[in-house]
């Protein structure tokens, strides 16, 4: 992109009932009326034989198969008819929520329930039961697809590590520092757990997207602004760093929801992210 300020599509749309109930339970030709009448709007040439398709499967995962294809290729030509200057993942539609879509894929990390993140949005919290490592791809099958459809580079948002481990319990990480300090135990767990969270998760996330292609990555970091002490700032931009050693792809870093000094503190410390064309 060589404007200066380029219009980007940052992250998720809002999910089309047709795409939540689809996941969930048969559709029928009703259902997928509002869907007939985007497909018109945004030229999806083949809607009919996938709308077909996905009507007549009685196989559950073939279903949810078809509709998250269809819904991430009405997301991605929405931002083009839009004018969006850069194809991301179609709105996020293969996701569930930015933190439990990862967690999902975290061995030794055991979700709790819903608390309450911002505005009326919840997110299903968890704790760190033991060491932590990679169950399964997280990003790949969902870049995969968007690759199939995209007319440009894409860009991938993915959750960053501090953010991961602000919204976890540190549990195991917790019990095992020695210091007497509570304070000290907290923070040496929470950067045990954060750079645990770099080499086991996100540095395997990067690698297999940039193997398979990806070329711009979007980390995205909204608990860091919540957070603006020096010792906090200075931790987001270790695992930052850490992060992105010795990869050679695109890195830009978005972060919103900040408190009242948030972006005034992470301009600060920009300047310290390694390899970061730009914050969003």
């Amino acid at each position: 992109m060589s404007k200066l300020f380029p219009v980007q599509e940052i992250g998720s749309l809002a999910k089309p009932k047709w795409r939540t109930k689809g996941l969930r339970q048969q559709l029928s030709s009703q259902d997928l009326s509002d869907a007939e009448e985007w497909a018109e709007k945004l030229a999806i040439q083949d809607f009919h034989d996938r709308a077909k398709n996905i009507l007549k499967t009685s196989d559950d995962r073939e279903r949810a198969k078809g509709v998250l294809e269809l819904s991430t290729l009405y997301g991605l030509r929405l931002f083009e008819t839009a004018g969006i200057d850069n194809d991301g993942v179609g709105g996020e539609q293969q996701r569930i929520e930015m933190y439990e879509h990862v967690i999902k894929g975290v061995q030794g990390m055991n979700l709790l329930g819903h608390v309450h993140s911002f505005d009326y949005k919840y997110f299903n919290k968890g704790v760190a039961q033991s060491k932590i490592s990679r169950k399964h791809p997280v990003y790949v099958p969902e870049f995969l697809d968007v690759k199939k459809y995209a007319h440009r580079a894409v860009k991938v948002p993915i959750t960053g590590p501090y953010t991961l481990v602000d919204w976890s319990f540190s549990g195991y990480y917790i019990q095992k520092q020695q210091t007497s300090s509570p304070k000290a135990r907290k923070i040496e767990a929470k950067r045990e757990f954060l750079l645990d969270i770099v080499e086991q998760i996100i540095r395997p996330e990067i690698r297999d997207l940039v193997n398979a292609g990806a070329s711009w990555i979007q980390i995205d970091e909204p608990a860091v602004t919540t957070h603006p002490e020096p010792q906090e700032m200075e931790l987001f931009v270790e695992a930052w760093n850490e992060t992105v050693k010795g990869f050679s792809c695109k890195f830009s870093d978005h972060t919103c929801y900040p408190s009242e000094i948030g972006y005034k503190v992470l301009a600060e410390y920009a300047p310290k992210l390694d390899k970061c064309d730009h914050l969003a």
